[in-house]
């Protein structure tokens, strides 16, 4: 069986890291703290080399938090790479994509894979609603609030919410979407930019929508004092610091489910390898 090598990540690809030993695969490592090798030993007999998701935050580095001394450039990994490899990742940027296809190297975004998206929308709004929690000085039942976009993680997040005996409303562009929110309990409105209108009592935004809705002007109409949360990737759809300025108590909410959920994202995103894997043989 051919040898996968893990380079970067956080807790979620430590335990991809376990659960691919336990399934019987020879694993090497970098940047993932202790029992890690260098990057050109980790990658030197491997098949597969698996980069984390995101594969990159700033479009330069592979995020290596578990080993902060372990400085990982992309271009510092291309070189490491032989034309056989079968480079997995997560989000992972065009250009980088672009590279590797130069150097003949097959390339697969795992994240791209619906039945991954799908499951890691759970523990993404498990996880904004315990930062919601810990943040809101009320009780989430009985209290107003809004869920931008109605995709995988808005309507699993409208669920758990409405579950909570929260007032809900979502702002979707899909009438479709607007009317399967209304038949889980939640009131909806159209979402168009720049043009989120919010009942006068709502405490708090979780947005799930990545692209720009709302703008500076329209951060200024939100309640003051009014919690957003950003879940959506980069983007997002507001800028942080507009949202400040209007008087708003702004939570960015990346990588939930590595964040809170390790062990379970870790064992979602073996899932999605290995059948990637099986796929190609």
């Amino acid at each position: 069986m051919r040898t996968l090598a893990l380079v970067g990540g956080d807790a979620r690809q430590k335990f991809l890291l376990s659960e691919l030993k336990r399934r019987g695969y020879t694993t090497r490592a970098y940047g993932l703290g202790e029992g890690s090798e260098t990057l050109k030993s980790a990658t030197a007999e491997a098949g597969t080399v698996i980069l984390p998701v995101p594969a990159t935050r700033d479009g330069v580095h592979i995020p290596t938090p578990l080993a902060p001394d372990s400085d990982c450039p992309f271009t510092t990994l291309l070189p490491c790479l032989s034309p056989r490899v079968h480079l997995l990742g997560g989000m992972l940027p065009e250009d980088w994509t672009n590279a590797l296809g130069e150097r003949g190297i097959r390339v697969t975004d795992y994240f791209r894979d619906e039945t991954l998206q799908l499951r890691n929308a759970l523990p993404t709004a498990e996880g904004a609603l315990r930062l919601a929690m810990e943040a809101l000085p009320v009780m989430l039942f009985g209290t107003r609030v809004a869920v931008i976009g109605y995709g995988r993680i808005g309507s699993i997040l409208t669920e758990r919410l409405v579950a909570l005996g929260a007032h809900v409303t979502v702002f979707a562009r899909s009438p479709v979407a607007r009317a399967d929110a209304r038949l889980h309990g939640a009131a909806s409105k159209p979402a168009e930019a720049g043009k989120i209108i919010l009942p006068t009592d709502c405490r708090a935004v979780f947005n799930t929508v990545p692209c720009r809705l709302i703008d500076a002007e329209n951060l200024r109409l939100f309640p003051c004092g009014c919690l957003v949360m950003e879940l959506a990737s980069a983007p997002g759809g507001f800028d942080a610091r507009e949202a400040r300025d209007a008087g708003l108590c702004v939570i960015e909410a990346p990588g939930l489910p590595g964040r809170f959920y390790p062990e379970t994202a870790g064992l979602i995103l073996a899932d999605a390898v290995c059948a990637i894997l099986d796929a190609n043989g």
